[in-house]
């Protein structure tokens, strides 16, 4: 009977303590193909994260601060953390740099855990209420590890085909064209809780 108020997204410690040195370096969070042009992009000053044409990267940290996620054309994201007990996060902060749909995710992208490992991750978004956001997954694509979209100042769309197993939180959720959402207790985890996450 009242409007549900979702805790907003607190990105301090984030924003200069992350994993964000280790992506795309061979040794550390390795993409392929390697490169600084298409098909990966990452824009270390910009924290703007794209991947195209079947390209893939591999992330083995824990922590990670981006401005924007685009994925395109069949790429996928790969979670290899050493630590599965707890969520990988993965904050997309309010940065005058990123695009308005500050997740994209299309063309048959994938979001999912190293081989043998079953890796949570959890998207949060800051948002802002001063511009539109956007969290949109279309076109086949899905998050096949449990995964969890936390978007309270965001608008979240899935359409045609796309699919999230997990859980999601927006400001508003529009689900189209055979989209799913399949609820997975492994992901239920509070980003609120130090002691839960450590």
């Amino acid at each position: 009977s009242a409007p549900i108020v979702f805790p907003p997204v607190d990105d301090s410690v984030a924003q200069t303590t992350n994993d964000n040195n280790r992506i795309c370096k061979p040794a550390l969070d390795p993409c392929s193909p390697l490169s600084s042009a298409s098909p990966n992009v990452w824009d270390n000053a910009d924290r703007n994260l794209v991947l195209n044409g079947s390209g893939t990267l591999t992330l083995r940290g824990s922590v990670y601060y981006l401005c924007s996620l685009q994925m395109r054309s069949s790429t996928r994201l790969i979670l290899d953390p050493p630590d599965t007990s707890k969520p990988m996060l993965i904050y997309i902060g309010d940065c005058a740099t990123q695009p308005t749909q500050v997740i994209l995710m299309e063309s048959s992208t994938q979001v999912v855990s190293a081989p043998g490992k079953t890796v949570p991750v959890q998207f949060l978004v800051k948002g802002s209420s001063s511009k539109s956001t956007t969290v949109r997954w279309e076109s086949s694509s899905a998050a096949i590890t449990p995964t969890a979209v936390y978007a309270p100042k965001s608008d979240i769309e899935m359409d045609s085909s796309s699919r999230i197993l997990g859980a999601v939180t927006g400001k508003t959720v529009t689900m189209k064209s055979s989209s799913e959402i399949l609820y997975d207790p492994r992901i239920d985890i509070s980003p609120f809780d130090p002691a839960t996450l450590g």
